[in-house]
């Protein structure tokens, strides 16, 4: 697994995260 493909991936669970309304305490 190369940056770039690692990199699209996290931000894709990112968004998935996003979408199911989940808000981290940072």
């Amino acid at each position: 697994m190369t940056w770039d493909s690692f990199g699209v991936a996290s931000r894709e669970l990112a968004t998935q995260i996003a979408k199911s309304g989940y808000e981290p305490d940072i």
